[in-house]
């Protein structure tokens, strides 16, 4: 009988974060979402099209999904609505680079160690695409 350890696997993985800045404060995110959250994603996406606007329930469950519960209280009481739900789709279009199905891709867009990259959003893109 096979056994897989898939427990095993995962600590041996290199775990990425990405690292986002609010009111001065630094917090670390995972790199990759996590897989209910994509689950989520795909399900707007089939249903809406990529550019379908988020009810407001849908980008609370995908703020949940996306910070831990500290992160996101601490940085929902530095932010308006409409500025976290910019953060959010930077985040996860983020987390989304590289999750391409040719290997030759999986590089792009990486930051370099120690690079910063800023964001300019327009106020009235608060859709996730």
């Amino acid at each position: 009988m096979a056994f897989i350890d898939f427990d095993q696997f995962l600590k041996e993985q290199n775990h990425e974060t990405i690292k986002i800045q609010v009111g001065g404060e630094t917090y670390e995110i995972p790199a990759a979402p996590r897989a209910d959250l994509m689950l989520k994603i795909i399900a707007v996406e089939q249903q809406k099209g990529m550019s379908g606007e988020l009810s407001t329930q849908e980008t609370v469950d995908m703020l949940k999904g996306v910070f831990s519960p500290e992160v996101l209280e601490e940085i929902s009481c530095k932010l308006t609505f409409e500025q976290l739900t910019q953060l959010l789709r930077l985040v996860i279009e983020e987390q989304s680079k590289g999750m391409t199905d040719g290997a030759e891709n999986k590089d792009m867009g990486k930051q370099k160690e120690g690079e910063v990259k800023t964001f300019y959003t327009s106020p009235s893109n608060n859709g996730i695409s």
